[in-house]
């Protein structure tokens, strides 16, 4: 059931745009955990420390991050859904007691 489900909200990214509202709201719900993180030392270090150790810039990455969010677009998200979310590409575990 819960396979099923899945499978029906990815197919509805495929064939259907994201409304503005639910777009905004996706991108707000990521901008404010983005600044949640940053709000103790830890976490602030870790993310530092992550990026840093993949070669990337930190200060870019928290200037930059705002605006890349901003560009994502409900026909963008339909491409990569579909290009990517496709069902021959699913992992299904199954997990028994």
């Amino acid at each position: 059931v819960l396979e099923q489900a899945l499978f029906a909200e990815v197919d509805a990214l495929m064939t259907t745009l994201l409304t503005d509202e639910e777009l905004q709201r996706a991108k707000n719900g990521l901008l404010a955990e983005r600044i949640y993180a940053r709000d103790t030392i830890d976490h602030l270090a870790s993310m530092i420390g992550r990026l840093s150790v993949n070669g990337v810039d930190w200060r870019q990455e928290v200037e930059g991050y705002p605006r890349k969010i901003q560009e994502v677009t409900a026909e963008r998200i339909r491409e990569v859904a579909s290009r990517y979310l496709t069902r021959d590409k699913a992992v299904i575990g199954i997990l028994t007691p």
